[in-house]
Parts: C-alpha cells; sequence; structure tokens
C-alpha cells in the first residue's frame, strides 16, 4: 500500500517543470520499492511529511498611507509544509550511515516552495559514531536559523518558544538580519555529547560553481549546546564572508548568539535570548509591508536583540508567550529612503491544541512595530491573526 500511495501523491503534485517533475517522481518511486522490497535488520527508511493550512488577518500600517486590512489563506505556519525521504543503515564497529531529502511546498497551491530547487529544505548525507560524533555533508540549515531539521535542535528548541516561528509569529528573520535558511556545498561535524554539552562546527563553500570563491558567500559557525535536567542552553558564533569582486572591499557579517530555557514545574517552561551582530546588509521589512525596504543596500548594520519567553501548559493544550526588542545603525552613509537607524518591538501570543499524535489545531497572534530614523516611512504597525491545522506524517 505505501508504494502505490506515494507514488499517486509524488505524481498529484502539480510542479514548476517537468524535469522537477520526473526528479521527485524517481524518488518516490524509489522509495517505494524498497517498502515493497520489506524491511531490512539493519536499515531503514521512512517517507515523512507535514501539512499546514490556516487562515490568516493582517492590518497593516505601513507607515507611508492608511491603515489597510486582507484576509487569506496562509499556509506553511505552525510547521513548514514538506514531504521528504529518511534513511539510515547500521555500519560495522557501531557506525551509522544516513541521509535526508527534503522537499518544501505550498500547500494552498501545490507549487513547490523553492522555484528550481527540488530539496529546498535539505539533502545531505551523515556518518556517525558514538565515539566521534556525526559528519555530515550537502544541503544543509545554517546553525543560527533553527528553521531545518538540521539547525533546529541547536537554538530553535532551547531558546524560542515558538521554536524557528509560526511563520512570522516569534520569527527570528524579522528580529535579527537575515542570511538564509539553509547553504549549499556545506559540512558540519557535531561531538558526541559528555556532561550534557555536545560542540558543533558547520563551513560552507558558497553557490555552486563558486566554492571557495571571493564572488561566492561562505559561512562558517561554531556553536555549543547544554542539555540539562532544569536547563537548556546553546550560543552560536557565526560569519558570513560576503561575495564580492576581486579588489572590492566587503565587510563580513558576524554575530554572536546566546539563550536557553529553564524547565519548571508541571511544564512551565522560560525562554530567553540575545544576539548581538555587526557588519550585516539588510534588516528585513516588517511582514505584510510588501514593498517597503529598511535598513536596506548596507554593508555595516550592527546592533543587538534580546528576547523573553515562556511556554505554558493550559487547559486542552499549551500557551506560548513571547516579546522582542531590536536595535540597529547603519554605520556607512545612508539614503533617506531606506533610513539609517531603527528600533523594532515584537510581541507574540499562540495557542496548539493536539488533537491526535498528528493532528494539531493552533491559532496566534502578533504585534510589530518600528521607529525608523532618516526614512520616508514612519512607525509601522503590523497587527496579524491566524488560526490554523497541522498534520504530520
Amino acid at each position: 500500500m505505501e508504494g502505490p500511495f506515494i507514488k499517486n501523491f509524488c505524481t498529484g503534485l502539480r510542479p514548476e517543470s517537468d524535469r522537477i517533475m520526473k526528479c521527485f517522481t524517481a524518488a518516490c518511486a524509489a522509495a517505494a520499492a524498497l517498502f515493497c522490497a520489506g524491511p531490512s535488520p539493519a536499515s531503514d527508511v521512512t517517507v515523512f511529511g507535514m501539512v499546514d493550512l490556516s487562515l490568516g488577518v493582517w492590518s497593516v500600517d505601513s507607515g507611508v498611507g492608511g491603515r489597510t486590512t486582507k484576509a487569506e489563506m496562509l499556509t506553511g505556519q505552525y510547521m513548514a509544509n514538506r514531504i521528504g525521504l529518511r534513511g539510515e543503515e547500521d555500519l560495522p564497529n557501531g557506525l551509522k550511515a544516513g541521509f535526508l531529502l527534503e522537499n518544501g511546498f505550498n500547500a494552498d497551491s501545490g507549487t513547490f516552495k523553492t522555484s528550481g530547487v527540488l530539496f529546498d529544505r535539505g539533502s545531505w548525507l551523515y556518518l556517525k559514531s558514538p565515539e566521534w560524533g556525526q559528519f555530515s555533508a550537502g544541503r544543509l540549515g545554517l546553525l543560527r536559523s533553527s528553521a531545518t531539521e538540521f539547525s533546529y535542535p541547536v537554538l530553535g528548541m532551547r531558546i524560542n518558544p515558538f521554536g524557528s516561528g509560526w511563520g512570522s509569529v516569534g520569527s527570528t528573520m524579522f528580529l535579527t538580519p537575515f542570511h538564509g535558511f539553509l547553504g549549499d556545498n556545506m559540512m558540519s561535524w557535531i561531538s558526541p555529547k559528555r556532561a550534557g554539552l555536545q560542540l558543533h562546527v558547520q563551513y560552507g563553500m558558497g553557490e555552486e560553481g563558486v566554492e571557495n570563491k571571493s564572488s561566492g558567500n561562505r559561512y562558517a559557525a561554531l556553536g555549543l549546546t547544554f542539555d540539562g535536567a532544569l536547563a537548556d542552553a546553546a550560543v552560536v558564533v557565526d560569519q558570513l564572508d560576503e561575495k564580492h569582486a576581486l579588489g572590492e572591499s566587503q565587510k563580513d557579517a558576524f554575530s554572536v548568539t546566546m539563550g536557553g530555557r529553564i524547565k519548571l514545574v508541571d511544564g512551565l517552561q522560560l525562554y530567553a535570548w540575545t544576539q548581538f551582530f555587526k557588519g550585516a546588509d539588510t534588516i528585513m521589512a516588517l511582514p505584510g509591508t510588501t514593498g517597503l525596504k529598511v535598513l536596506s543596500g548596507f554593508d555595516d548594520i550592527s546592533g543587538w536583540t534580546a528576547s523573553t519567553g515562556l511556554k505554558m501548559p493550559v487547559p486542552g493544550g499549551r500557551l506560548n508567550l513571547m516579546g522582542a526588542a531590536m536595535k540597529a545603525s547603519a554605520d556607512d552613509a545612508c539614503t533617506q529612503s531606506t533610513g539609517s537607524r531603527l528600533k523594532r518591538y515584537a510581541a507574540f501570543a499562540g495557542y496548539e491544541h493536539p488533537l491526535s499524535k498528528h493532528a494539531t489545531l493552533y491559532s496566534a497572534a502578533s504585534f510589530w512595530k518600528d521607529v525608523a530614523a532618516g526614512s520616508n516611512y514612519r512607525n509601522p504597525t503590523v497587527l496579524q491573526w491566524q488560526t490554523g491545522l497541522d498534520y504530520r506524517f
């Protein structure tokens, strides 16, 4: 039953091109063949996925006109929509070899999330051992991003009650300089865990065809995590060696992120994190303010972000609360349209109600406000509410 189901699912998608469709169908057919052949005592291949849809209402005052309100169907808010293949095999001497291939899609339209990229949420191989840890290579999530299966356990689950964010709700991509979620041609090593401590090392060679060249973005990160009975903590230091032409001066983006959570009685958890950054290029405009730019086109944005939050059990589910503030400034020459200094404030509330092992009903609200200096728009404000259903398999 599983083989035909997988094949029918793949052929039912509406692809962006025949080439991508053929590749995706071939991957699913291979998984189906493995299932039909029967399980092996030394290996395991599984198909997994998530489907998420919600109704969202936006009320946006962009700072350049009147307030607008709209309602729309949203996709991938509580959890990003995905379908993937995951496999692992036991090797001699306690070694394990495995892989992950993960595709993101839009559940409201059936289209791929990222144009031209089949496994946009990750494609990597790994070897791991209880003695020397895990070595991975391929398309990996950046340690700072928290938005993929690879990187979520580093920061997302330890410092943020919303994980990597429910869409824009609790999302760090609007609270810190944004470098993307994943990188191509990456290598990573995760040490064995000792006394709750684990070391994470990551290096990205850059985009395809310009690996380890100045014309590509190279990424390096070092992280340390701690897991304890009463508290978890993490710190990540990372640097983006930004692409530039030969002889051109380009400052690299550098940041330090640290935080953790305290696990109190009856499931109550307190969270806090902060990030210090410099040399960044862009701060994302507020969600919902399409077309606006803020601190854009620079090469030396510096500042900090601080956030606190909590997760607590309530009747029928869990309540998540979070507040955050960011202050950023551009040290190089600025223009009036983008601004030179920015203060951003945000508050979030979310409720999750598990309906079963696979289905979760959720609802969330967010508030965003900017106070920008040297800009054509003044104090934009965004209010958002969403409620939806997430199903995982």
